[in-house]
C-alpha cells in the first residue's frame, strides 16, 4: 500500500545540536550518522541507512524525541483513528490490516519515528495495544525484537493541515493464535514537544475459526 520511492533529504541544524549536546555512546552514533547520510524513502516513510545492531531502545526513542522537538506542538495538534474494511477475520488468515490514519492540525510539521529492519517497517512513534477479552496480546516479530535486530532508523512528516494513512498487518505486530473478541488501540506517548499523550478509539474486531 503505497509505491516504493527513493529520495534524499538533508538534515536540519537541529540534529547538529543534538550532537553537540552532550548525547554518549549510542545516542551520538545514532545522531552522528543520521546527520551525516542521505534518506531512502520506505513509501510514505524515510528511512536512514543501516546504524547497527542491537540499538538501544531508549537511543532510539532518543531519536524520537529529538525529531519532534524541532517543533513545538500544542496538546491538540493531533489525532489517530484506526481503521478496518471489514471487523471479521478468520484465524487463520495469513494477514489482518489495518490502516492508521494520522492527521496534524497544528501549525507546524509533525516527525513520526520509523524503525526498517529485513522489509518489515515498524512506527516506533506509535505504541500499539491489543487486547483479547480484556487481556493482553503477546507481541511478535520485529513490534518485541527491534532493539535486538539490524535494522534502520527513519521519520515520516506530516505537513499541517494533512494527514498520513500507514497501513499495518497486526498478525506482524501480535501472535494472533485465538478466536476472540480482539480491540487495538493506537497512541503517540507524550514526549519533548507534546506533554500529553494522544489515544485513538478503540477498533474492535472478532476473529473466528
Amino acid at each position: 500500500m503505497g509505491a516504493l520511492s527513493c529520495g534524499v533529504l538533508r538534515y536540519t541544524s537541529a540534529f547538529s545540536i543534538a550532537v553537540t549536546s552532550g548525547l554518549e555512546g549510542w545516542h551520538r552514533v545514532c545522531a552522528i550518522v543520521l546527520m551525516l547520510s542521505g534518506i531512502c524513502c520506505f513509501g510514505s516513510a524515510q528511512t536512514s541507512p543501516v546504524v547497527g545492531k542491537g540499538i538501544p531502545v531508549s537511543a532510539i526513542h532518543k531519536l524520537d524525541a529529538l525529531q519532534s522537538n524541532q517543533s513545538s506542538e500544542p496538546s491538540s495538534s493531533f489525532r489517530i483513528s484506526v481503521s478496518s474494511l471489514t471487523d471479521t477475520f478468520l484465524v487463520g488468515s495469513p494477514s489482518i490490516p489495518v490502516i492508521i490514519k494520522v492527521a496534524n492540525t497544528s501549525n507546524s510539521p509533525i516527525y513520526l519515528t520509523t524503525f526498517l529492519s529485513g522489509g518489515e517497517l515498524l512506527h516506533i512513534s506509535l505504541q500499539f495495544d491489543l487486547t483479547l477479552d480484556g487481556n493482553a496480546v503477546p507481541k511478535t516479530g520485529l513490534h518485541k525484537d527491534y532493539g535486538h535486530v539490524d535494522g534502520s532508523a527513519g521519520r515520516i512528516r506530516i505537513d499541517p493541515g494533512s494527514a498520513k494513512r500507514l497501513p499495518i498487518d497486526l498478525k506482524k505486530l501480535f501472535d494472533i493464535a485465538k478466536p476472540g473478541s480482539y480491540t487495538l488501540s493506537v497512541t503517540r506517548p507524550a514526549n519533548r514537544s507534546s506533554n500529553s499523550e494522544v489515544r485513538s478509539e478503540p477498533l474492535r474486531l472478532m476473529i473466528t475459526n
